[in-house]
């Protein structure tokens, strides 16, 4: 297995808080469950699917019992089928993000200092369904909106300039209840310009030219509890 080590990041605090039972919804799609044996310092695992799949966001959860006293601070890696990319998270509710792509094995990375091993039972989630994978995507992550609920106008998130951007997709998360995106656009040389909105949070960029753009902001409206993170993807 080629090696996942990353410097680790002290990221799933909030994960650490509530068991996974607790955590996890009706509606959540259970992709992969196994108790694990963890042992002191940094461990490593990863599970094959019998084929790829798209899922994303992924909701990783472990369920605190007396075999798992201490949750192990934890990375997610994901293979798209040439190597393994992390995906990303704001240690919310053991949610991560990663681009839109169709993925065959799941991969963590593991650290606990407290113990000579434990055993925990760890479960990985679809908050938004899985599917086959029937096509490549041509989408890729561009980030998330740290959204705190309520009215907000033109949200910020930095995008990279390396490559021209001809739409985007703001991909409001079905545990976001109530969340309406009012107005999208891009920021070029500190300019703003508003994208036309289309099906499915698809926003075009510059009029249908694609153009290097250096940030994507976004006015949101929603109820004040329902504070989340939102992806945003970039397509060609």
């Amino acid at each position: 297995m080629t090696s996942l080590k990353r410097p680790l990041h002290l990221m799933l605090l909030s994960l650490a808080l509530t068991a996974g039972a607790s955590a996890a919804f009706a509606e959540d799609q259970l992709l992969y469950s196994e108790r694990l044996a963890i042992h002191a310092g940094d461990t490593e695992w990863s599970y094959d699917f019998a084929a790829p799949l798209r899922a994303n966001p992924l909701k990783v959860l472990f369920d605190v019992e007396s075999s798992c006293p201490s949750l192990p601070y934890t990375n997610v890696f994901v293979d798209y089928g040439n190597g393994w990319v992390e995906a990303h998270t704001q240690g919310v509710n053991g949610v991560y993000y990663h681009s839109a792509k169709a993925f065959g094995r799941i991969g963590f990375t593991f650290n606990q200092p407290w113990y000579t091993v434990e055993t925990c039972t760890l479960s990985v989630y679809a908050p938004d369904g899985a599917t086959p994978d029937p096509e490549p995507s041509t989408e890729s992550l561009a980030g998330v909106l740290d959204y705190p609920g309520g009215f907000v106008q033109r949200l910020p998130l930095a995008v990279s300039a390396a490559a021209k951007v001809g739409s985007f997709r703001v991909a409001i998360p079905s545990f976001c209840p109530g969340v309406e995106v009012l107005e999208a656009g891009t920021v070029t040389e500190g300019i703003y310009d508003a994208a036309r909105g289309g099906d499915g949070g698809v926003f075009t960029v510059n009029g249908g030219t694609p153009a290097r753009i250096g940030a994507v902001q976004v006015t949101l409206n929603g109820p004040q509890t329902a504070g989340c993170t939102i992806p945003v993807y970039v397509r060609p």
